[in-house]
């Protein structure tokens, strides 16, 4: 006898597919677009060899917006080119970072990270970075130390607290998670 997989049983009968979201027009924002429209320019520089001038709050939406497409190629690229033109910039720095995490250029990321600490004044996203690295270099203990710093420094940011309190869940501290996983 064959059996429909699970995920099947738990559709409600109104269920409707994700297409369906892509099409309606409250799905996405304008900023969404813009966004859009950025990495597509961005894009299109680089495949016809041009340059052009992005600002450094454009270089930060078009960085974010490819990595979260997991589109490495063109994330790197978009790293390398805004190094040139803001090389000082910290959240391009701290991008590049979770570029490096993520693709498991582990020592680079550590280098780098010791150098915006040395650096910078340190943000709640610097400390978000760091404890990216700590989990997966195996470093548990300060992985939570470090989601409490990034917390204190934004206690609404829903990311940190998702992370945090999965790491003390992970942790078998499930009392002490739940602030952080009901807010």
């Amino acid at each position: 006898m064959a059996f429909a997989p699970y995920f099947f049983l738990t559709l409600p009968a109104n269920f409707h597919t994700m297409e369906n979201d892509f099409n309606d027009p409250y799905f996405f924002d304008e900023e969404d677009e813009e966004r859009q429209e950025l990495v597509s320019d961005f894009k299109t520089m680089i495949d016809h060899a041009e340059r052009r001038y992005f600002d450094s709050d454009d270089m930060i939406d078009i960085i974010e917006t490819l990595i979260a497409q997991f589109d490495f190629k063109y994330a790197e690229a978009a790293i390398k080119y805004s190094e040139e033109v803001h090389p000082n910039s910290y959240e391009c720095k701290l991008l590049k970072c979770r570029f490096l995490i993520m693709t498991l250029d582990i020592s680079s990321a550590k280098k780098l990270l010791d150098e915006i600490e040395n650096s910078y004044t340190l943000t709640a996203d610097f400390y978000l970075q760091k404890a990216l690295y700590c989990k997966i270099t195996g470093q548990e203990k300060d992985t939570i130390n470090l989601f409490k710093k990034a917390y204190r420094l934004d206690p609404e940011n829903a990311g940190i607290n998702f992370m945090m309190g999965s790491e003390l869940i992970k942790a078998d501290r499930m009392t002490e998670s739940l602030p952080y996983i009901i807010f």
